[in-house]
């Protein structure tokens, strides 16, 4: 008989099934707990909207069982299926559209130096200022109000573009001359999808 593994991943316990597939279950409420569908592309393990809610454990026998498992190290990335956005335009992408993406995408484009043949340069992405040199190399600027540009870095990871955190001002600048230069840029199509603040 196959048995399943099981690790932890921060709240998460991973549930690793004989026939490959992957499950998350995190606690919830008094002695509850949500679960759902995990799904791994490249360095990311997505995590898909809960579906089922059953009783559980408390939350200190919950947290005591689930560090006492080994930790999840096969993928880099998390990333919440919900946090995903579509490129074109802006709103949330489903999960069944993500979970239909991952399966027809391959693996290898995270070591290509590519964006769906999308050349180098700058780009405009639903207010963000985008800067290109490869999928490591991607700086992002965004207008954060009072006259000021923040800026941080991204990534290209299995075919989604991910926006890490603010981590320094570039400059000031009126908003007025931030969405006038923004508006001249061509827009940003090298990924189908993107996520902010996840790296």
């Amino acid at each position: 008989m196959e048995i399943e593994n099981r690790y932890h991943l921060d709240e998460y316990l991973i549930i690793e099934h004989p026939d490959a597939r992957l499950e998350w279950v995190e606690h919830f409420g008094l002695g509850m707990q949500r679960s759902g569908t995990c799904y791994v592309n490249g360095n990311i393990l997505f995590i898909g909207n809960w579906q089922n809610q059953d009783a559980g454990f408390l939350m200190l026998e919950y947290t005591e069982k689930l560090h006492k498992l080994p930790e999840w190290r096969k993928t880099r990335f998390i990333c919440p299926i919900g946090s995903i956005l579509d490129t074109a335009t802006g709103k949330r992408a489903n999960e069944k559209t993500i979970e239909n993406f991952l399966k027809t995408f391959p693996v290898v484009f995270v070591k290509q130096t590519t964006h769906n043949g999308q050349e180098k340069g700058t780009f405009r992405l639903w207010g963000y200022r985008l800067t290109v040199n490869h999928e490591e190399d991607i700086r992002w600027e965004k207008y954060g109000g009072a006259s000021r540009i923040y800026g941080g870095k991204g990534q290209i990871e299995s075919g989604v573009l991910f926006l890490g955190p603010w981590s320094h001002q570039v400059r000031r600048q009126t908003r007025k001359k931030y969405f006038d230069e923004l508006g001249q840029l061509p827009r940003w199509t090298g990924t189908k999808f993107w996520c902010k603040n996840r790296l």
